[in-house]
């Protein structure tokens, strides 16, 4: 099974955010549902949990300090985010968090989006939920923007789906 490290659970850390100044809907409560079950059908152990509400643009939020501060004391092996557009909407500062994160050992895990991964400029996903098996690969010579949650990468851009 994926979420077991040498006999023992990948500890988890969940994130959610919503890009409003409260959740009136619910909407960070059905983002944490969504990645406890996750984190279940992963096998992973969640020992921690974070929230932010507000723009994806200012990247000086709680929530997102708490993860960062778990990450760097070695508390968690895997965060898990509903979709990478959680972490941020600015480009060039989500990279540089992503790679933050893998210089930690971090994984970065997604029910919408799989494992992913740093590449040479852009990020790899593996292992799409609800059974699909997708190896996404893209490679390109510049950072790209997020548009509507995903990553889209510009210039010469290949993606492979294997």
């Amino acid at each position: 099974m994926e979420g077991y490290d040498h006999g023992r659970k990948k500890r988890a850390w969940t994130y959610c955010r919503i890009d409003a100044p409260e959740d009136q809907h619910g909407c960070l409560k059905g983002q944490r549902k969504e990645l406890l079950d996750y984190a279940e059908q992963m096998g992973f152990e969640v020992v921690g949990e974070s929230q932010d509400t507000g723009s994806g643009l200012n990247f000086d939020r709680n929530g997102l300090t708490e993860v960062m501060e778990a990450a760097e004391e070695g508390k968690m092996d895997v965060l898990l985010v509903v979709n990478i557009s959680r972490l941020g909407r600015d480009t060039a500062k989500t990279m540089e968090l992503l790679r933050r994160l893998d210089q930690l050992d971090i994984e970065i895990y997604s029910p919408l989006e799989g494992e992913i991964h740093l590449g040479l400029a852009g990020f790899h996903r593996e292992n799409h939920p609800r059974g699909k098996q997708e190896n996404r690969l893209a490679h390109c010579r510049t950072i790209g923007r997020f548009h509507s949650g995903y990553l889209v990468l510009f210039v010469i851009a290949i993606e492979t789906v294997v």
